[in-house]
């Protein structure tokens, strides 16, 4: 009988210690960086279950965002009618993304349905997130070949995305994962594109300060700037807004007290941006009112 108990005492030890890795092996920082984006709306890590497939609409919903935020090269299209016989079935709030990622052939039905509550495959998730990455959605994509995916499979081992089985349901973690590769390995140009330098800043009561030699370089989703520090983040745009994630810096102390002062005030999150016509000067308006005005190097 004591034996018997010690052996279900150490199989309970080994299953919590089983769970306990699994959940450990879920990394936040994609969570945090689907958040940061917007690209999710759960607002709450607790709530995101990562291990949880994800369904075909959900992901209809995701790349649309994606898309409009800028992620990814792809164009959106025009909402039309939904062709599929199973209309009824995709949830109202997914009805205009289903419509979205259809017509612009990033994602597509099977025989005239859509099957909006299967969980989205390995397979199905590569197609989605190569269309998407881009501008011309079969543009060089060879489908001849056998099977008709390989080409798919090709290029998302460029972006270091190689599928454990085709037709397995894909979790929401991995999708995520999958997403952000692509994402970091895409160049999506947006009208801040360049380097820019800094030419003026204003402070909140109109007394300007003087910073020399101030850098401010996009690429891609990718933002550098070069103050005292070295500090980089991603970013995508709204018509007039700046969103970033999280800028990390290089941290050195600056030996002009001033220009340290002036870096920590330099904040890009939620900044309104204006371009002038000729798109040579830049105006920046952080949240706390301060303009910084660039030129176009």
């Amino acid at each position: 009988m004591k034996k018997l108990v010690a052996l279900m005492l150490a199989l309970l030890l080994s299953m919590q210690g089983f769970a306990t890795a699994s959940a450990a092996a879920f990394n936040e920082n994609i969570y945090y960086w689907a958040k940061g984006f917007n690209v999710t709306t759960i607002e709450q890590i607790e709530k995101f279950r990562p291990n949880d497939n994800i369904s075909r609409e959900e992901v209809a919903a995701l790349m649309t965002r994606a898309i409009e935020k800028g992620l990814f090269p792809a164009k959106i299209a025009t909402a039309k009618e939904i062709p599929f016989v199973d209309k009824a079935q995709i949830a109202p709030e997914f009805q205009n993304a289903v419509q979205m990622v259809q017509n612009s052939g990033i994602f597509q039905g099977n025989n005239h349905y859509f099957n909006p509550k299967n969980s989205l495959t390995e397979l199905e998730a590569i197609a989605i997130l190569v269309r998407a990455s881009r501008e011309d959605v079969e543009d060089d994509l060879n489908t001849k070949t056998n099977p008709w995916y390989q080409e798919y499979l090709n290029i998302a081992r460029k972006f270091d995305v190689v599928p454990a089985n085709l037709n397995a349901p894909i979790t929401r973690d991995k999708f995520f994962t999958w997403m952000k590769q692509f994402v970091e390995n895409t160049t999506v140009k947006t009208v801040l594109e360049g380097k820019w330098m800094l030419k003026n800043v204003e402070l909140e009561k109109g007394k300007p300060t003087e910073l020399k030699d101030v850098t401010l370089t996009f690429t891609g989703h990718k933002v550098h700037a070069k103050i005292c520090n070295n500090i980089n983040g991603e970013f995508t745009l709204t018509p007039d807004t700046i969103k970033t994630t999280d800028l990390i810096s290089t941290l050195m102390a600056c030996q002009d007290e001033k220009i340290m002062s002036a870096e920590k005030n330099f904040e890009l999150n939620n900044a309104k941006f204006m371009l002038s016509d000729d798109e040579k000067t830049l105006e920046i308006t952080t949240a706390r009112g301060i303009k910084y005005t660039f030129q176009k190097v």
